[in-house]
């Protein structure tokens, strides 16, 4: 959803995020949830500055456990539009690889 307390909401309640807990509680845990230390933020200026420096030690556990997953012969994306209104400087990139296929 556009934002996120529309899951609580009585118009568009989803359940299996409302039931499971409270908006208050979703929301102090998100206030509390941090993977990275903030106080060696390097400044927008910077030229190391990293716009994904706050979730940068998830992503870069995600991308290391990925890797070690094998690659399967046949592979299929599933790619959902979705109306999106924001404004972002972030970009995201569709990769494709094509496997090629051993003579049988």
């Amino acid at each position: 959803m556009p934002k996120y307390r529309m899951y609580w909401a009585d118009s568009t309640r989803y359940e299996p995020i409302a039931g499971t807990m409270s908006r208050d509680r979703f929301c102090k845990l998100r206030n509390y949830l941090h993977v990275n230390n903030n106080d060696n933020m390097v400044p927008r200026e910077h030229k190391d500055y990293d716009k994904q420096f706050k979730i940068r030690p998830f992503v870069e556990s995600l991308r290391k456990n990925f890797t070690q997953i094998e690659p399967e012969e046949h592979s299929s994306v599933d790619e959902m539009m979705i109306l999106l209104k924001s404004h972002t400087s972030m970009l995201t990139y569709l990769l494709t690889y094509s496997m090629e296929q051993s003579p049988s």
